[in-house]
């Protein structure tokens, strides 16, 4: 992984005390941001200024997430998703991935699965990353579609830990060359919200998000969606593999009763998502 795109993200922690819940989007954002820009336009420094038209116009607990990230970065959504859950951020001054994730409540607080460090540590003497290195010498990571409603994929497992799965564009050397596929990496997380690991789960030439489980294993899987919807099977996996069912919210309840790789294709109002699932005894927690 070489000439790596993004700048790790730095954030005041301290700064954002407590449970970040709902409560810290800015709802408004949106609305506001054209003004605020056209206000600032002619400002001397556009970030101290942007701070200030926040401190004005946002609401106390979105103004307090925007402290947190030194004004340069607000939140757009928040999804549920245990004692670990997703913030959906608009990074107001990047030039390119202006949208992000971050994993909040955690340990860390404020968890950039973004941090390409850490990717870089995932794929490590990897031998998929290895062959695809090597296949194609110039790959470059880039973060996937952060703006759409269904990533990250969330797992919650039965012992309380949790999982994310985030996707990444696989470019053939620079932000704007060809997209070779997808990457998948998983991001675990303790009953008690710490940070365990990073994973490299796999490649894929078409966009089907990664799964990796363990059989006998039983977990809920938490897509994302934008209001109320419920999932459905479009394509149902192999039944003597992996057996779903609707959970509360969002969630999926998953049953690993085989070994074995299958395929899910399942919609909502939001859209359609395919998910891969690779279930083999000790093949993950």
């Amino acid at each position: 992984m070489r000439n790596l795109p993004l700048a790790i993200l730095t954030v005041a922690i301290s700064a954002c005390a407590g449970e970040i819940g709902p409560e810290s989007v800015w709802k408004d954002g949106p609305k506001l941001l054209p003004d605020i820009v056209k206000a600032c336009d002619s400002a001397s420094e556009f970030p101290a200024c942007f701070a200030r038209q926040l401190t004005e116009k946002a609401p106390p607990a979105a103004l307090a997430f925007a402290r947190s990230m030194k004004y340069e970065a607000w939140m757009r959504d928040f999804r549920a998703a245990g004692r670990v859950s997703v913030a959906k951020v608009v990074h107001q001054f990047r030039a390119n991935e202006n949208n992000g994730w971050l994993f909040v409540n955690g340990s860390p607080a404020l968890f950039d699965p973004d941090d390409f460090k850490r990717l870089e540590s995932a794929t490590h003497g990897d031998p998929e990353w290895a062959r695809l290195t090597a296949r194609y010498p110039k790959a470059m990571l880039f973060p996937g579609d952060r703006s759409g409603a269904v990533g990250p994929l969330a797992i919650l497992h039965s012992d309380g830990a949790q999982e994310f799965i985030a996707d990444y564009f696989v470019m053939d050397g620079c932000h704007a060359c060809a997209v070779l596929g997808n990457a998948y990496f998983s991001f675990e997380f303790n009953a008690k919200g710490k940070f365990t690991a990073a994973r490299f789960l796999g490649f894929e030439t078409e966009p089907v998000w990664l799964v990796r489980t363990r059989t006998g294993q039983r977990f809920t899987l938490r897509l994302g969606c934008e209001g109320a919807c419920s999932w459905t099977e479009a394509q149902p996996p192999a039944s003597h593999i992996i057996r779903l069912a609707a959970g509360k919210d969002d969630g999926i309840d998953c049953d690993v009763v085989g070994s074995g790789a299958t395929q899910a294709s399942l919609r909502s109002g939001s859209g359609a998502v395919v998910i891969r699932f690779s279930a083999a005894p000790g093949l993950r927690r």
